[in-house]
């Protein structure tokens, strides 16, 4: 069975107040969503929601979005 890739965003969330950093994905609202990592919602919960989000990128095919985040970490 293959599963349909989903337009996604592949983004950086930085805490504004301690500079945290979170390397995330999501296929829904970019600006709505949080992120959903366990250190991540810890540290949301202690210092407070200020965050900015920085967009890498929005990918509607999967192999395309493997090949440029390839291209951004090497």
């Amino acid at each position: 069975m293959t599963k349909t890739f989903k337009p996604t965003y592949l983004y950086i969330k930085t805490h504004k107040t301690t500079g945290l950093k979170y390397f995330g994905k999501t296929v829904s609202s970019k600006d709505s969503y949080s992120g959903s990592g366990k250190y991540w919602l810890r540290h949301l919960a202690k210092h407070g929601d200020n965050i900015d989000t920085e967009i890498i990128g929005y990918f509607e095919d999967m192999n395309y979005m493997h090949w440029n985040f390839l291209l951004v970490t090497t």
